[in-house]
């Protein structure tokens, strides 16, 4: 089973911010790695993240809550993954 890496962050950096490229770029190689990156499902951070895994042509996850209405659109994705074995905060 390939390791599901959870990666949260602040969801008002913008795409300008170097912490974006730096979260896009750790999602991109745990992707290339083989790891599942689990994120919050939201913008800045989490977006960049699951950008990165996703271009990379990796596995990736957003889990939303349901009690915040304004979450990225899922455009590439894989199936849920649960119990994250390791956490990032970027």
């Amino acid at each position: 089973m390939a390791p599901r890496i959870a990666v949260y962050g602040s969801s008002l950096v913008s795409e300008r911010d170097p912490g974006y490229r730096l979260a896009y770029d750790l999602g991109a190689e745990l992707a290339r790695q083989g790891a599942t990156v689990v994120t919050g499902g939201y913008g800045g951070v989490m977006e960049a993240a699951s950008r990165g895994a996703a271009e990379a042509a990796g596995t990736w996850s957003g889990s939303r809550s349901s009690s915040r209405p304004t979450a990225v659109p899922a455009t590439a994705g894989s199936p849920s993954a649960s119990t994250p074995k390791t956490s990032w905060n970027v």
